[in-house]
């Protein structure tokens, strides 16, 4: 797991990447004025698992991305002067993003029609009571 935080022009995100044997999940966390560390240890200890839990759909990567081995100091020092110097997510995460997003869309279309229905319907039903009430006899 990997917490990125990184400032996009306009706002400081937190980029949450998770690989498993799956594939890599991605999510994004809004900051908004620069986090300081009371901010990032609150959004660890309170909202990750939320975010965790959000991450539903994998992109499928290259094994080598986040391997678990032992990395010379000087190669990781290298590593992370090299992440410092990049903009924002890496194309694999906006990728994993881009699906999230369109799989939560899909679900948001799902339940916003499904509710619709249900409006409608209770709708229908509410006008059949008044013109029942209507024509009761006096």
């Amino acid at each position: 797991m990997k917490l990125t935080i990184y400032y996009d022009g306009q706002f400081w995100v937190g980029l949450l990447l998770r690989q498993t044997d799956e594939g890599l999940y991605a999510s994004r966390h809004v900051f908004g004025p620069e986090p300081n560390d009371g901010d990032i240890f609150n959004f660890v200890h309170n909202d990750l698992q939320r975010l965790l839990e959000t991450q539903t759909v994998a992109v499928a990567t290259d094994q080598a991305f986040l391997q678990d081995r032992r990395i010379n100091p000087k190669r990781l020092l290298r590593l992370v002067n090299k992440e410092k110097k990049e903009q924002g997510p890496s194309n694999a995460a906006q990728n994993a993003l881009r699906v999230q997003l369109e799989v939560n869309k899909k679900e948001g279309n799902i339940r916003s029609k499904q509710q619709r229905l249900e409006d409608e319907e209770r709708k229908w039903q509410m006008a059949r009571e008044k013109a029942k009430q209507k024509h009761r006899g006096k």
